[in-house]
């Protein structure tokens, strides 16, 4: 015997036509858009001239924005420390403000200098 469960994916999809659903697109993009923001901030500390291990990276940031004495650092080299959390990471919060800014700003610098992009459908 096969289950029918045609009644929950009409509740969850919202298609009964009755009420709101349950599983608003929200629910699903803000999650998997912030855990892909942090495995990139992750990433963006980790790269780099001198090799940072990614869970050296975790352990250094949850140790210094989490309260003093839940993460030990014990095994974690000062030079190390001071790589990730005052060369890397400050440089991954200052592009992740830059970067917005400058792609609003774009436009109007393209129309202020006259820069035009090329228009391949004119072109023949």
């Amino acid at each position: 015997m096969r289950a029918n469960f045609s009644h929950l994916r009409r509740r969850l999809t919202g298609a009964s036509g009755g009420g709101k659903a349950w599983l608003s697109p929200a629910l699903v993009v803000i999650p998997v858009v912030s855990a892909l923001l942090a495995i990139v901030a992750v990433a963006g500390v980790a790269i780099g001239s001198t090799g940072v291990a990614w869970e050296t990276v975790v352990r250094v940031l949850a140790a210094k924005i989490l309260p003093t004495g839940w993460i030990e650092l014990g095994s974690v080299s000062e030079a190390d420390q001071t790589i990730v959390w005052l060369i890397r990471a400050p440089r991954i919060i200052v592009a992740g403000l830059v970067a917005p800014r400058w792609r609003l700003q774009e436009p109007s610098c393209r129309a202020y200098f006259g820069i035009r992009w090329p228009n391949p459908a004119s072109s023949e």
